[in-house]
């Protein structure tokens, strides 16, 4: 039970004055320590979630979350497959697909692409696509349109309705030669899902024209399957592997993004651990600062033994000087890192147009914008693991003062 005479006590000698004035420096330097790491921490834990998030929203919003392939070469029996597996519980849609590198021409400039064969029946379905066309209509486009990302529109210098040549690897035979197989479409949508691989990259183009295009004698490279929960991906694939033939693949979204998931797992971990230094460092100056607090008060601890106070008193009194601390500096700290988090694409916005430099370059860092996810647990963590570590800060010196005997202290006063 905290009485407030050690709490008005305790209070009283975090305040400086002239002879003291060092110690109130490091109790403060403590402060700002913990205040500035549990901020840090919890807009790093904020960004990492972010970047999870919106990282897995755009490739599974773009990716299939299970692939089927067949290992003897393409799937020719699509159609009563995509019928078998859309009978399985769990299953969005289904979509019949072909991938190829290719390079893309138009108006003398010339760039490497990704072409997706689907049926714009199917690519309706997509919700990312649906969501994020910013030129062009689904309902109308014709078969020999095609729908590619803004970057590369940009890139390619072309807008909604101009021509662009699609080259591929594969070869014709003519009179002169084997040439490699061309073909002339019109830029029928633009979309723009913020992330710099596909919109920089991705070219959407009919099945059947795809088929003509890369040789596939009516077949597809693999089955694109989406589920309406891509966390429950184990069970279906069981259900899907028990209906397919021994010559077929199955690949889940989380071995085809196995590096993404790792990479984010371990830098969350990693940037938690650093940051978690910078609070450590404010707890040891606690330390400090409480035992030159101890050494300063010495006297005061030796009279206030001889009017009554019992050791526990003396120690819950120096106990609440260091937790103090750490307690105002979390709940500062918490607040500052909340807003910060809450407000960080208006920050980037603000310093970006302040320094006039792109801080966060969608080129490097795959997203357009910088993304932040609050999540309480991370915060809640955060908070108890800076108390904890303020309160463990506190016990030696507390322990310590609570040690000192009245006659040896004032025995040469």
């Amino acid at each position: 039970m905290i009485r407030k005479l050690e709490l008005f006590i305790a209070l009283r000698y975090l305040r400086s004055r002239r002879r003291e004035n060092f110690i109130s420096i490091v109790s403060a330097f403590s402060f700002f320590g913990i205040t500035i790491g549990v901020a840090a921490l919890i807009v790093v834990l904020a960004v990492q979630n972010g970047f999870r998030q919106e990282l897995f929203t755009r490739v599974l919003g773009i990716n299939p979350h299970i692939i089927i392939t067949n290992n003897q070469g393409p799937i020719n029996n699509y159609i009563d497959l995509t019928k078998n597996i859309s009978s399985i519980s769990g299953i969005k849609s289904v979509f019949p697909i072909i991938d190829s590198q290719v390079m893309v021409r138009s108006k003398g400039k010339v760039a490497g692409a990704l072409v997706r064969g689907i049926t714009y029946s199917d690519i309706k379905k997509v919700d990312i696509l649906k969501k994020n066309l910013i030129s062009g209509n689904f309902n109308s486009l014709e078969s020999n349109e095609i729908i590619l990302g803004y970057r590369l529109a940009n890139l390619l210098n072309i807008k909604l309705g101009d021509n662009i040549t699609i080259l591929t690897s594969s070869v014709i035979s003519t009179a002169i030669g084997s040439i490699p197989r061309t073909k002339l479409y019109t830029v029928g949508g633009i979309f723009n899902v913020g992330m710099y691989e596909y919109d920089s990259t991705y070219i959407f183009l009919s099945l059947t024209n795809s088929m003509k295009l890369l040789n596939y004698d009516n077949a597809v490279g693999f089955i694109d399957i989406r589920l309406n929960n891509p966390d429950k991906v184990d069970f279906v694939t069981q259900q899907i592997n028990s209906i397919l033939p021994s010559n077929y693949i199955i690949i889940d979204w989380k071995q085809l993004n196995s590096s993404y998931v790792n990479a984010l797992k371990t830098e969350k971990n990693v940037m938690f651990l650093i940051l978690t230094l910078i609070i450590l460092v404010a707890a040891f100056n606690i330390v400090s600062g409480l035992v030159m607090l101890v050494k300063e008060k010495d006297r005061d601890i030796a009279i206030l033994r001889t009017l009554g106070a019992s050791k526990f008193t003396i120690m819950k009194i120096f106990f609440l000087s260091g937790t103090t601390i750490g307690i105002i500096g979390t709940s500062f700290g918490s607040i500052i890192g909340l807003l910060f988090a809450k407000n960080i694409s208006s920050i980037q916005s603000f310093l970006e147009n302040f320094t006039g430099n792109n801080l966060f370059a969608a080129e490097v860092y795959f997203l357009s914008q910088l993304p932040a996810k609050i999540i309480l647990s991370d915060v809640i963590l955060v908070i108890c693991m800076s108390l904890f570590l303020s309160i463990l800060a506190t016990i030696y010196p507390s322990w310590k003062a609570s040690r000192l005997e009245p006659v040896e202290v004032l025995r040469y006063e």
